[in-house]
């Protein structure tokens, strides 16, 4: 940076000015780090070409008008060439009305992250996502609003990554559910459903390469995963009276890693030994977290016994964390 750039943001606050003056390149990273309007658009005058703002755990005011992401969306327009922008904040405790239109501003905006966690995180999607032609990876939340959100990601055809979480102590029946449209994304290779409710034909996305169920209140594994057959990476939470049944996974030839967490006395069944069958898989970890034991030792010594006749001694791992009483 010159000595001219120096001199015209020098009235910024020294941890502020510290970190820029640190930044070299186009991409630039703000983490916990406060700072006003004004602030803003000294940084943005001087710094239109970053391709990367990290902003992560924010805290907001009562007072809008000096709102950090009020700040950073007046001004998102001084920076045509933003590539990726991450926001997450927490504990909203007043509901926000957040003007979104400087993300259609963003016409190179390939990776998206909205987090805002909260009673007061007003609406669940801002619809200016949608007008974002180049975007390929979007993160949201669904905060807990009345009635189902009307979500229409369909309409984004170039998304290759998808992820989708929603408050872990919503209860499954209020659960706000996964949308059908969401199928209409042939294209999605990569997709998070974390705490999301709602039956989904899982299978219809036969693109998909990586997948990961998280705790979903499901209440009944998705056999459709069998249709995928280009999965590379599967991650699973089996909650009870749910069981892991090996048969759906038998035909993803694919299949390199496979992860299962189980909970309190979901089930492994006997037929876990079939996995042996996938001769692709190169890592499988079995977690269990619940109070009592849901993974069969011996069934899990008698699959590693298996891997290790093939030649493939080292794929099974167990991970043993156990709550608190």
């Amino acid at each position: 940076m010159n000595t001219k750039s120096q001199a015209s943001i020098s009235s910024l606050p020294d941890d502020v000015l510290a970190l820029i003056l640190s930044k070299t390149g186009k991409k630039a990273r703000l983490r916990d780090v406060p700072l006003v309007c004004l602030a803003w658009r000294r940084i943005a005058e001087q710094l239109t070409t970053w391709e990367t703002i990290d902003l992560r755990s924010i805290s907001y005011s009562a007072d809008f008008e000096e709102g950090h992401l009020l700040c950073l969306m007046d001004h998102l327009v001084l920076f045509p060439e933003l590539q990726s922008l991450r926001i997450d904040c927490k504990d909203t405790a007043e509901e926000l009305f957040v003007d979104w239109t400087g993300l259609t501003n963003l016409h190179k905006l390939e990776n998206l992250r909205i987090y805002i966690w909260g009673p007061g995180s007003g609406e669940v999607l801002p619809p200016e996502i949608y007008t974002l032609s180049a975007l390929t990876q979007l993160a949201f939340c669904l905060a807990w609003v009345e009635g189902k959100p009307a979500l229409k990601v369909s309409q984004l055809r170039s998304l290759r990554s998808l992820r989708i979480e929603e408050d872990e102590d919503l209860h499954p029946d209020a659960s706000l559910g996964v949308p059908e449209q969401l199928l209409l994304l042939a294209a999605v290779q990569a997709l998070v459903l974390k705490y999301v409710g709602g039956d989904l034909c899982i299978g219809q996305l036969t693109s998909l390469t990586s997948l990961h169920l998280n705790q979903c209140p499901l209440w009944r594994f998705p056999t459709s995963v069998s249709l995928l057959t280009q999965l590379e990476v599967l991650h699973i939470d089996i909650i009870w009276p749910d069981k892991l049944r090996a048969r759906p996974l038998l035909t993803l030839n694919s299949l390199q890693t496979l992860t299962v967490r189980c909970y309190d006395d979901s089930k492994v069944s006997r037929n876990i030994g079939d996995l042996q069958q996938l001769t692709s898989l190169r890592r499988v970890v079995f977690e269990d977290v619940g109070e009592l034991e849901a993974v069969s030792q011996e069934r899990l010594a008698a699959l590693q016994a298996r891997f290790v006749q093939q030649g493939r001694g080292g794929v099974i791992k167990l991970v043993i964390k156990r709550k608190s009483r």
